[in-house]
């Protein structure tokens, strides 16, 4: 849903709503023409897309900035949105040097990793939200199957005899590739991160144009997790600034 701002019939701003999942919505950004900036014209389309919100019955309205855009985060305190995430930006280059042991897990280990995630330790840092295509998502047992039906969960086979001792959600058909949701211990996790960068090709020209051209494989993690050890051990390093997520929840559609 795209809603778009005009002044003498020219379009100056605009905000564009997704629905994501079960009455979650999304608002992917607020913009405003360069000449109409300060005047009031974001706050103007952000209130008519919480509208447009309520009006299709959303339980949640999100949001992510960077943490740079104090601009941004001002304007949705005002509107009543609550910051419910920090994320940090983790990446990390390909290995070539080693054959990666991770396999993608099938729909049968959906029982098992629905309850696995109910227990997961990095949930509450996360507010049981996990970050997918630039938007959050609440971590669900549907959206689990769904990734499990995309191919998009990789495990370590085994480790010390236990299967699945560490598992991930990291889709591979972007570049870099995102990994968006990380459970297990510390050791068998950064074994599992490691394999992640293994699977990755290197890249000899640039991909894509928010990383280097050396970054294979890239994570948002809640600030203070404790998946981050595991990162620093498989090699990721720390880059740029974080990203802030906000949410405004619907009174009459809570709980």
């Amino acid at each position: 849903m795209l809603l778009v701002g005009e002044y003498a019939g020219q379009p100056i701003g605009l905000v564009h709503l997704v629905s994501l999942h079960q009455g979650e919505y999304w608002c992917e950004g607020v913009r405003v023409a360069a000449d109409y900036r300060g005047m009031g014209v974001g706050a103007l389309l952000l209130q008519h897309g919480i509208a447009l919100a309520q009006a299709q019955a959303a339980r949640v309205l999100r949001l992510l900035t960077d943490e740079t855009n104090t601009g941004m985060q001002q304007l949705v305190a005002r509107m009543g949105f609550r910051e419910c995430l920090r994320a940090t930006s983790y990446v990390a280059p390909a290995m070539t040097d080693m054959l990666p042991t991770a396999q993608p897990l099938d729909r049968s280990w959906l029982p098992q990793l629905a309850q696995l995630v109910h227990d997961a330790p990095v949930m509450p840092y996360s507010q049981g939200l996990y970050l997918h295509d630039w938007r959050c998502y609440r971590l669900t047992v549907e959206r689990l199957h769904w990734h499990l039906e995309q191919g998009d969960i990789v495990a370590l086979p085994t480790y010390n005899g236990e299967r699945a001792a560490a598992w991930a959600i990291a889709p591979a058909q972007r570049y870099p590739r995102p990994v968006c949701f990380v459970w297990g211990d510390m050791q068998p996790l950064a074994v599992l991160l490691r394999d992640l960068r293994c699977m990755q090709v290197p890249m000899t020209t640039k991909k894509n144009w928010m990383y280097p051209a050396d970054v294979a494989v890239r994570m948002l993690l809640a600030e203070d997790s404790p998946a981050i050890p595991a990162l620093l051990a498989a090699g990721f390093a720390h880059y740029a600034v974080g990203e802030r997520c906000y949410e405004l929840v619907f009174a009459e559609h809570a709980g």
